[in-house]
């Protein structure tokens, strides 16, 4: 058990441009969706988990998980999903909340713990993935 619980909020709240405004959260990986693999991923880390999505689309209900819309209005990308989903926690009475992005969907299963490693050694209140790059030998940060 983690000393500290974090909700998670799957950040699904694009206008999917470059895919031809296909939801790319229902996208296709190994016979599950993007959607699918995020939240079962995240229901194993974390006490509570909601989406933030701005989509009609029935198929999110599927999850019977809460569906946050933005916010605030306009399709303003995923800073408007952070604040809608600490602003959610919030109303929880959480402090601290996860984001993960739907078309992130092979996260580490152990993200959260880390992350929250991560806040208590730095020290810090906000933090974010990074992984490893071969070609450059450094880290590349995931904000």
């Amino acid at each position: 058990m983690l000393e500290m619980e974090v909700p998670a909020v799957i950040l699904s709240g694009g206008q999917s441009r470059r895919m031809d405004r296909n939801d790319k959260a229902f996208l296709s990986i190994s016979n599950q969706t993007l959607l699918e693999i995020v939240v079962d991923r995240l229901q194993r880390q974390a006490p509570r988990v909601a989406i933030n999505t701005n989509s009609n689309n029935p198929k999110y209900a599927q999850h019977d998980l809460p569906i946050l819309r933005d916010q605030i209005e306009g399709f303003l990308g995923p800073l408007a999903g952070i604040l809608t989903a600490m602003k959610w926690a919030d109303d929880l009475g959480y402090k601290t909340v996860a984001t993960v992005a739907v078309d992130t969907p092979l996260f580490p299963k152990n993200l959260l713990k880390e992350l929250i490693r991560k806040m208590k050694v730095s020290h810090s209140d906000i933090v974010f993935a990074a992984s490893a790059s071969d070609n450059k030998k450094k880290k590349v940060l995931h904000p």
